[in-house]
């Protein structure tokens, strides 16, 4: 009785807050309206793929104190302002931690004196010391506080975005001295709107038709590839899966991966390999195998071999097939994004056998026609 009475409290107590959330929602429409049962996250809103560089030397020109236009706008103003000057000056920009696309944005943050006079400034792209183009024409300087002198520019335009420059162009007001009026900088920006950075994996070649069992260092055939779009990044770790009958877990081991840039994978594990793994990997019982190490990736193809033990509890018959399940997951990398998002499979597959591989037959076999017998023998 005392659980029932307790259970029959908490009952009560329950309807009696649902019927109290009713009625302050009943009387918060009446009052606001039907959009407070809307809620709204506070999100900070996080723009993808840009980044803000400055300017971060003063290469050449006559502007008044050029390295306040260094770095970030930070209120700093120096030079005499309230006089009929006209400076021209180039800055170099930082370098994008990336390759560039699309528009790339240009802010001069500058002011004026007090006098009535209006000066000006104009902006041009340099790179490496020469004209590419004008970003904007004389723009009139209003601002005695600051404000932005702002252009664009299209990234296609540029070869190098490591040595990209912007040239200031600036025009003094003459006159009288009430209207002589200089223009100063306190800093240069840009807005780069970032390539997206991506390893492409892929496959090249296939398995290799048999090993025997048992096997050591047996090179499965085929290779894995991976290129960057732009830059270069450093893999850090792949994730490779068995999809053949054999039970990956009790008869696959000490699986290793060599890699080297090769603008087309050989049939074979070529010489002057680097190794990825230093420790070998194990496969768990989802036939998974995960395997850490530093291989840098950038524009030029890298191709993956994978090596491994068969121990003598295959039987024969059964097979190996290696692929990377989701290489945007499972592969991964110190910058940048992975694709695809879909299966890359080796082709074909390797057939455990009991005799000699194939492999082994092309590499050590000798034939031999005695009589009525004939066919291969070999020795390892």
């Amino acid at each position: 009785m005392v659980k029932f009475s307790l259970k029959l409290k908490q009952k009560k107590l329950q309807n009696f807050m649902s019927w109290v959330t009713v009625i302050l929602l009943s009387v918060a429409i009446i009052f606001y309206g039907p959009g407070v049962l809307i809620f709204k996250p506070n999100i900070s809103k996080v723009e993808a793929g840009t980044e803000s560089k400055y300017a971060s030397s003063h290469i050449t020109g006559s502007f008044a104190t050029p390295d306040n236009a260094l770095g970030a706008a930070n209120g700093s103003w120096a030079g005499e302002l309230n006089k009929s000057s006209s400076y021209t000056s180039r800055w170099a920009m930082e370098d994008p931690s990336g390759g560039i696309t699309g528009t790339q944005t240009i802010d001069v943050w500058s002011r004026k004196g007090s006098n009535s006079g209006t000066p000006t400034i104009a902006l041009n792209l340099y790179e490496n010391g020469s004209l590419v183009q004008s970003i904007v024409g004389n723009t009139n300087v209003t601002s005695t506080t600051g404000m932005n002198i702002s252009g664009t520019f299209d990234a296609s335009v540029i070869t190098s975005a490591n040595d990209v420059e912007i040239e200031a162009v600036e025009t003094g007001v003459g006159g009288s001295p009430s209207a002589r009026n200089s223009a100063q900088i306190d800093s240069i920006a840009w807005t780069v709107n970032l390539l997206d950075t991506v390893v492409t994996v892929g496959t090249s070649g296939s398995h290799v038709s048999s090993l025997s069992i048992p096997t050591t260092d047996g090179y499965v055939g085929g290779a894995f590839t991976f290129i960057r779009n732009t830059g270069s990044a450093n893999v850090t770790s792949i994730k490779i899966s068995g999809t053949g009958t054999v039970d990956e877990q009790a008869n696959l081991s000490n699986v290793k991966l060599v890699y080297k840039q090769e603008a087309s994978c050989s049939s074979s594990v070529p010489g002057g390999t680097s190794v990825f793994n230093s420790t070998p990997g194990t496969f768990d019982a989802s036939s998974d195998t995960t395997v850490t190490g530093t291989m840098a990736v950038g524009a030029s193809q890298i191709c993956v071999y994978v090596t491994l033990d068969v121990g003598s509890g295959a039987s024969n018959g059964q097979t190996i097939k290696l692929q990377i399940t989701d290489p945007s997951t499972e592969v991964a990398i110190s910058a940048g994004t992975v694709s695809p998002t879909s299966a890359v499979v080796i082709s074909s597959q390797v057939t455990l056998s009991t005799g000699p591989s194939t492999d082994q037959l092309l590499r050590h076999g000798n034939w031999f026609n005695s009589g009525s017998e004939q066919g291969f023998y070999w020795a390892d």
